[in-house]
């Protein structure tokens, strides 16, 4: 069974999101953009994205156990852009007021 680690719902244009296993697996993943093309990357419990553009992306993850047994894929969708620029000023400016 995989258990996403770190899973952010919004990010600027870099992310990492990571995940394990309850047994030994390998894991092959596939990212959906924004313009909806899908990509196969390599992974190994944890994916990094750079310089992504903004919209809303998903990460398909799909394991293989060491009996070569293939489990359903599991799927994180986040969004790149604007919100995350808005979210980070709105908890600075929550945490500088409970500061005071």
């Amino acid at each position: 069974m995989l258990r996403f680690v770190s899973r952010p719902s919004v990010s600027n244009d870099e992310i990492t999101i990571s995940w394990n296993y309850n047994e030994e697996s390998n894991s092959s993943c596939t990212i959906q953009s924004p313009d909806q093309t899908n990509t196969v990357v390599d992974c190994d419990q944890f994916w990094s994205g750079t310089n992504l553009t903004e919209g809303s992306y998903a990460i398909y993850v799909t394991g293989t156990d060491e009996a070569g047994n293939v489990a359903r894929p599991v799927v994180h969708v986040w969004r790149v852009g604007e919100f995350y620029i808005r979210l980070t000023c709105i908890h600075t400016l929550i945490n500088m007021y409970e500061d005071k």
